[in-house]
């Protein structure tokens, strides 16, 4: 039910958002059935989950919350499919140590989680200092 995706919600190939060729579909914790249109008969979820994010083990509560390096949604977009709170902070307020570069004016990192209390908790906590 949470897998993650393989890179960047399936690039460089052309693989459908949120899938991963070894656990295949993650699933959202909302509506796990499978999308029963025959054109999309391939497993992949009836409800988006919002990309390539560990958000959806967020929304199962199976932690707290999570932390999501965004370059072009993946902590928006999760945040909105899974019902969660994302914080994408200014550029250079979280480090980016540890992920992987895409484009520096655009990668950064921030929490996603239940609460707002928990994300800006989680935000405070992966700040750098001074920042």
């Amino acid at each position: 039910m949470t897998e993650l995706a393989n890179w960047v919600a399936g690039a460089p190939t052309p693989m459908p958002g949120n899938y991963n060729a070894v656990a295949g579909f993650g699933f959202n914790p909302y509506d796990p059935r499978r999308d029963p249109r025959e054109a999309t008969f391939d497993g992949r979820p009836a409800l988006a989950t919002g990309g390539s994010s560990s958000g959806i083990g967020t929304a199962a509560s199976f932690w707290a919350g999570n932390v999501g390096s965004d370059t072009g949604g993946s902590i928006i977009s999760p945040s909105n499919q899974n019902m969660l709170v994302g914080i994408r902070p200014t550029i250079g307020r979280i480090s980016r140590y540890g992920v992987i570069p895409i484009t520096a004016d655009h990668d950064t990192a921030g929490p996603m989680a239940r609460t707002v209390t928990d994300a800006g908790h989680h935000a405070g906590c992966a700040r750098k200092p001074g920042a």
